[in-house]
């Protein structure tokens, strides 16, 4: 199975050391304890265990990624990036959505320099039952316990380096198979390393090649990159943003979402108003990853919002907490508050 950065439960964290590295181990052999986790766990069909894992671990992270930015906000949440300082999170929460509950413990720890470096270290143990698998066009019930341990750091050239652990199992239909999944930035280079059902995959993404890195303005400098299935000629979508008017028909915000097919962490902003993390109007920065167009419906993974584009390409990068979003050109679908429909593609 080939892995992909946003299939994998990952989080941005603070850079490894010696030290930190000691503390990585040491809160994933507890966890591991804790929550009974047997990473080594295999079933005896394959296939079975990666279309299960393929489908139940982009609900997880986006499930994890509420549950996160819940505990935070609820602290109070991050301080802007230019605010320098550290601040810690104590994380216990419950996501509970269409029969699937999942509950998220553990702590989240943030530092900042003048200058501009960010850092963050996370040890979260996650555990959720109810989260449906399709498997060979079957939905199945799944329960599953991971626990996330590791640190990463965001220099003032904007370079990412860290490493961190995501051990755990999942459970569906009676068999359990267990997983390990070890991802580490350096440079311009993530590799994730897994082991899932017994096999073990290597993915190395330079994000040079990739031109993943963007603009001040939000532009990507991004390269397409297709999948099997996907109409190539299709290379950009533009997206209508509606509000309900409540007797059937939608009003156009004027407000268009333009999606580079293809294109990695291509990224996008938005003025939004002043919230519990900054007193005035600023720029909220999203992410699409792993867009493709494929039957007159545009599908993308999304990131953030974030308050700087540093941020968002680490996030992005990191796969944090994205939600899968789709629309087409004939309904209206909804997006919190908002609806989209496809207006145009080239």
């Amino acid at each position: 199975m080939k892995i992909k950065n946003t299939g994998i439960l990952v989080l941005a964290m603070a850079v490894m050391t010696v030290q930190g590295c000691g503390d990585t181990l040491a809160g994933l052999a507890s966890g591991i304890k804790e929550l009974g986790i047997d990473e080594q766990a295999t079933i005896p069909d394959s296939e079975k265990a990666n279309e299960t894992f393929e489908s139940v671990f982009p609900q997880v992270q986006d499930a994890v990624g509420q549950a996160l930015s819940q505990g935070m906000s609820a602290a109070g949440g991050m301080k802007p990036q230019q605010a320098a300082g550290n601040q810690s999170f104590d994380i216990d929460e419950t996501i509970s959505e269409d029969g699937a509950t999942m509950t998220v413990k553990g702590t989240v720890n943030i530092s900042a320099t003048p200058a501009g470096a960010l850092s963050q270290e996370q040890d979260l143990r996650v555990t959720w039952s109810g989260i449906k698998a399709t498997v060979d066009g079957s939905d199945l019930d799944t329960s599953g316990k991971v626990v996330l341990s590791g640190s990463l750091e965001i220099g003032t050239d904007q370079s990412i380096t860290g490493t961190f652990e995501q051990i755990g199992q999942i459970t569906v239909g009676g068999e359990t198979f267990g997983f390990d999944i070890v991802t580490t930035f350096s440079g311009t280079k993530i590799t994730i390393t897994g082991t899932i059902n017994g096999e073990t995959t290597e993915t190395t993404i330079d994000l040079a090649e990739a031109g993943q890195s963007s603009g001040s303005d939000g532009s990507s400098n991004g390269t397409t990159d297709t999948t099997d299935g996907d109409d190539s000629s299709v290379t950009k979508v533009t997206l209508g943003v509606y509000t309900d008017n409540g007797d059937g028909t939608y009003n156009d915000t004027g407000k268009d979402l333009v999606i580079e097919v293809g294109v990695e962490c291509f990224t996008w902003t938005r003025t939004a108003q002043a919230d519990s993390t900054v007193s005035t109007s600023h720029d909220h920065y999203n992410a699409a990853d792993d867009s493709s167009y494929v039957d007159g419906v545009v599908t993308w993974t999304e990131y953030g919002p974030e308050h700087s584009q540093s941020d968002i390409d680490a996030t992005c990068a990191a796969g944090t907490g994205g939600a899968t979003k789709t629309a087409d050109s004939t309904s209206y679908t909804q997006d919190k508050n908002f609806y989209l429909k496809i207006k145009s593609v080239e």
